[in-house]
């Protein structure tokens, strides 16, 4: 179901011109292409489960410029029950899965949320990982801890060196980030968001039930955002909604002009 097109005209002034931005708002799970500026794509794959979102992965086509964006912490998908040693056993597996299927796509970049330990000091960070070529070249890692689950095994970000690009005009950030994102640079005129709205079964967490509420939240952030930063041009977000009875909210919101 793709919710009607929102446009918000606004009297921020852009390339010598008046802007305008539309948000569509998808809440199936389906691959959504993305054009950008030039020849980039953006390919946000949403997705519930590892082996959905590992297939659809397999699925696409290998195009130079294309960049894959996945939900967050998609590679622990399913093993909520899983002890801590355990997940990151599997996490590692799954990072490789991903690693493996990249030479065989080497034009693609791949940004796969996920866990990751920081060897220098053993903190686990919410990370969205760049991989190309077989190699992941860098990461970018969340920095707004939203509730006591994620406080309990997650360190946030406070390291310039853990913020990355993975383009020079591409900055992806994580689930909560939008509502306090990390510097946003100039130069940067895309913003991809990897989030898990919604909570795993079993965990007793606060969340925003009214799904009405959420959807305009988020919509007013996006246009805030696009206020803010008058440089952004796209801002998409890739969700995966963890359980049967709720459903994900992929966003892709644009700025253009008239």
């Amino acid at each position: 179901m793709k919710y009607p097109t929102l446009v918000y005209f606004t009297s921020v002034r852009y390339t010598g011109g008046m802007s305008y931005i539309t948000i569509d708002m998808h809440r199936e799970h389906a691959t959504y292409t993305v054009g950008l500026p030039g020849t980039d794509r953006l390919k946000l794959v949403s997705q519930p489960t590892w082996d959905g979102c590992i297939t659809a992965i397999s699925e696409l086509v290998d195009r130079p410029d294309d960049i894959v964006v996945t939900p967050e912490l998609i590679t622990s998908a399913g093993d909520d029950a899983i002890g801590t040693d355990s997940r990151m056993a599997l996490i590692a597996e799954r990072i490789a899965e991903v690693q493996t299927l990249s030479e065989r796509k080497p034009n693609l970049t791949i940004l796969l949320g996920s866990l990751m330990t920081r060897e220098a000091t053993g903190d686990t960070l919410n990370t969205v990982q760049f991989i190309k070529e077989g190699t992941t070249v860098g990461y970018t890692a969340k920095t707004t801890i939203i509730n006591q689950h994620e406080a309990a095994f997650i360190t946030p970000a406070r390291n310039r060196s853990d913020i990355q690009a993975v383009a020079s005009h591409i900055q992806p950030i994580i689930c909560a980030d939008i509502f306090r994102p990390p510097t946003i640079d100039p130069w940067i005129d895309t913003l991809t968001v990897s989030a898990l709205y919604g909570t795993p079964a079993g965990y007793d967490v606060p969340t925003v039930t009214d799904e009405a509420t959420r959807e305009r939240f988020l919509k007013m952030t996006i246009q805030d955002l696009f206020t803010a930063h008058t440089q952004l041009r796209t801002i998409a977000m890739v969700d995966r909604a963890p359980t049967p009875d709720t459903q994900p909210f992929n966003v892709i919101a644009q700025r253009g002009l008239y």
